[in-house]
């Protein structure tokens, strides 16, 4: 899978939305370091952010997936 810009990163939203550990695979490596290094500045602690980091990437959320799916849905019922 090769990141290809904002359109690229819905499309894998989306595809993880609708449950492909593959997508969610992808989004978790390309924002790692990003979510790390947030994690970071907040904490001030090296061993509580790479904590936070793997526990984000740990496994896909499924309730926030589920609220995520939810949420389309509803969308695309108002956008037709």
């Amino acid at each position: 899978m090769n990141s290809g810009g904002f359109e690229n990163e819905t499309k894998y939203l989306e595809m993880a939305v609708d449950g492909s550990l593959e997508a969610f695979n992808h989004l978790v490596t390309y924002y790692q370091t990003a979510v790390y290094n947030t994690a970071l500045r907040i904490m001030c602690d090296a061993s509580r952010a790479d904590d936070i980091t793997q526990t984000i990437s740990a496994t896909p959320n499924r309730i926030s997936f589920r609220n995520l799916r939810t949420e389309k849905k509803k969308t695309k019922m108002r956008h037709g």
